[in-house]
């Protein structure tokens, strides 16, 4: 096993986090990294938040700046970005708005 330097493991992380395919492998990044490192996994964990803390507000609003410039291409990438750093954060999947059909259903469940 060889062991990954701090600064070329956050390298490693900011590239995952940037490559545009919107994957992140957080059992790899966030278990198996801390241990090729030889670091506790919640000071990974730290680093992680912290590059993924700010680049959010970052990528959405270049994701929105390339889709007014028809960039699609880029547009995807940044909210694949986006999409990998939520993961990153261990927040879960982005929250669904309910559907017209589902607020409409909703409303008519009180009724008899």
């Amino acid at each position: 096993m060889h062991l990954l330097s701090p600064a070329r493991a956050r390298a490693q992380l900011a590239r995952v986090l940037g490559d545009g395919s919107g994957e992140f492998d957080a059992p790899r990044l966030l278990e198996a990294l801390p241990r090729e490192l030889g670091l506790p996994g919640r000071r990974v964990s730290a680093a992680v938040e912290a590059l993924t803390k700010d680049r959010k507000r970052t990528l959405l609003v270049q994701a929105i700046s390339f889709l007014r410039q028809r960039k699609l291409a880029d547009a995807v990438k940044a909210l694949n970005n986006l999409l990998a750093a939520n993961k990153a954060r261990g927040r879960g999947p982005p929250a669904q708005q309910p559907t017209c059909a589902a607020r409409h259903a909703g409303s008519r469940a009180g009724r008899v």
